[in-house]
This record gives C-alpha cells, sequence and structure tokens, in this order.
C-alpha cells in the first residue's frame, strides 16, 4: 500500500474552482442556454468535476452529461477516472 499524501491548499483550492465551474455549466444547461459547453473543452478539472458528480447521482449533473456534445465524449474518456469510466462508457451506447 502506497503512502497516503496530504493534498495542498491549492489543490483543494483548484478543485472547488472545477466543481464551481462544473456548477455553472449544469445551471446554463438547466436555463437552457444556446450553448452551455461553450469554453470548457479545455477545462479537465471541470469536466472531471462533472463526470465526479454524476458519480454521486446528482440529478442536474446527470441531465447535463444527456446532452453532451459529441465532440466532448473523447475528452471524457481521457479524463475519466475508474469509478467515473461507466458513466463515460454509458453516454454514447
Amino acid at each position: 500500500m502506497g503512502t497516503i499524501r496530504e493534498k495542498t491548499s491549492g489543490q483543494k483550492k483548484a478543485r472547488a474552482a472545477a466543481r464551481v465551474r462544473a456548477r455553472n455549466l449544469i445551471a446554463r444547461v438547466q436555463e437552457g442556454a444556446a450553448d452551455p459547453w461553450s469554453g470548457l473543452s479545455n477545462d479537465a478539472r471541470a469536466l472531471t468535476a462533472l463526470l465526479e458528480l454524476a458519480a454521486s447521482r446528482d440529478r442536474g449533473a446527470e441531465r447535463a452529461l444527456a446532452c453532451v456534445p459529441d465532440e466532448f465524449v473523447d475528452i471524457f474518456r481521457i479524463v475519466a477516472t475508474p469509478a467515473t469510466l461507466p458513466i463515460v462508457l454509458a453516454l454514447r451506447s
């Protein structure tokens, strides 16, 4: 078993900021924004946070993933963790 390292405050803040960006995406999808996914193709942390929210059965995240554009599916496959991979595989199956 490996050693467990404490996350730095910078890492914690970056993850919290990514969750905020994921929540903002969910809000844009729920509001029916014209292009809610705009600007997220290069934001791996926010996309990972969205997958984590969906894995925790967050309804808003699940709805956002239900309308994910095709060009994001490959990005999700790259950022997926073992816990979130089943969600990614279900996107286009």
